[in-house]
């Protein structure tokens, strides 16, 4: 995939950010264990479960490993989210919230626009701190935001959300920052290794996702899969 991120302009002021005065929302576990009292989220992602992209983000894990409020993401988690859908609740009562009926509906409108728009490819290049975490951007060529667009425009039952605008950048988190105590370390860190590229991921389906919110990271299970067309 030629390396042309149009995401590119964004993520570096995002790196100029990290290196330059960056003091995020330290992440909190506590926060992983639910929200408003909502345990089961859902999540249309792209996982990365390559065997040599893992390896390649073991070998950096390897050097943030013991760098005080770092902490790893477990590698079941690795994934590139799409759009996030909302919270499955029984009874709705916030904008984010889905009921199982609502649940069916998404699931038709996904599987019947997904189906309709191509494959993609989507490379994982560069390290950089966006918010709360490490991450390793992805350059996509638009594709995500595209299909993003798609569901947003025909899914009638799809919400959509503030977050989701120009703002949003495609990401494969790796770490989470828990407290400020490491950030010249993690910085400094960084920077070694900064234009690392873990590889390229050929994109034929989306997944439906359920994380169960729990310390210290959700526990994700695949509920659906939808293909893309060739």
């Amino acid at each position: 995939m030629k390396d042309s991120n149009i995401h590119a302009d964004k993520f570096g002021q995002v790196w100029q950010h990290f290196q330059n005065g960056f003091r995020p929302s330290a992440y909190d576990p506590e926060r992983v264990a639910g929200f408003d009292g909502r345990k089961t989220s859902l999540t249309l992602s792209i996982p990365i479960h390559q065997p040599e992209i893992i390896h390649k983000i073991r070998e950096i894990s390897a050097k943030l490993q013991g760098l005080d409020g770092i902490y790893l993401m477990p590698e079941e988690y690795y994934h590139v989210t799409v759009k996030w859908l909302g919270f499955f609740t029984d009874r709705k009562e916030k904008d984010y919230d889905i009921e199982a009926n609502t649940l069916d509906l998404i699931i038709e409108q996904a599987e019947n626009i997904i189906g309709e728009v191509p494959s993609f490819e989507i490379c994982l290049k560069r390290l950089n701190g966006l918010g709360g975490f490490v991450v390793c951007e992805v350059s996509d060529n638009g594709a995500i935001a595209r299909l993003r667009g798609r569901l947003h425009q025909d899914a009638a039952d799809i919400p959509i959300y503030p977050l989701e605008g120009e703002e949003w950048l495609p990401h494969l988190s790796l770490a989470g920052i828990k407290s400020q105590k490491s950030i010249s370390q993690l910085q400094h860190r960084i920077r070694q290794f900064r234009d690392v590229e873990l590889g390229t991921v050929q994109v034929n389906q989306i997944h439906l996702s359920r994380a169960l919110l729990q310390q210290p990271f959700p526990s994700c299970t695949t509920i659906r899969t939808f293909q893309l067309t060739n």
